[in-house]
């Protein structure tokens, strides 16, 4: 009885530490000031696993996604923008959309198939 117990904790355990290890959190970080175009960094969870590199800090910018700002009156869909003197170099940018006072931003960000508001 204790054998089968012991292979039944085993495998629970190592069902939650898998799911755990594979869960990606995405992070919007985003700014908009006034009379200036709209900054969007989106960057992925780094799970730990001892010891974290660059290469791996650089793997957790997201480049694949859609992302679109509305202020009411227009939308329209960021642009990929690559600024090496800052992290992550790797950003998301409006081109016609200027920070206005008194306005409301909506911003939309589409990837692997989910949206987040």
């Amino acid at each position: 009885m204790k054998q089968i117990l012991l292979v039944f904790s085993l495998l629970v355990f190592s069902c939650i530490e898998n799911t755990i290890e594979n869960e990606d959190q995405l992070t919007v970080e985003g700014y908009i000031t006034l009379g200036d175009f709209a900054n969007v960094n989106l960057t992925n969870s780094i799970p730990f696993k001892g010891v974290i590199d660059s290469l791996e800090v650089i793997k957790s910018i997201e480049a694949k996604a859609k992302v679109v700002l509305s202020n009411g009156n227009e939308t329209e869909i960021l642009t990929l923008k690559k600024d090496a003197s800052k992290f992550p170099f790797l950003f998301y940018r409006s081109n016609t959309i200027k920070g206005e006072p008194d306005k409301t931003y909506k911003l939309t960000v589409t990837i692997r198939g989910k949206s987040f508001e």
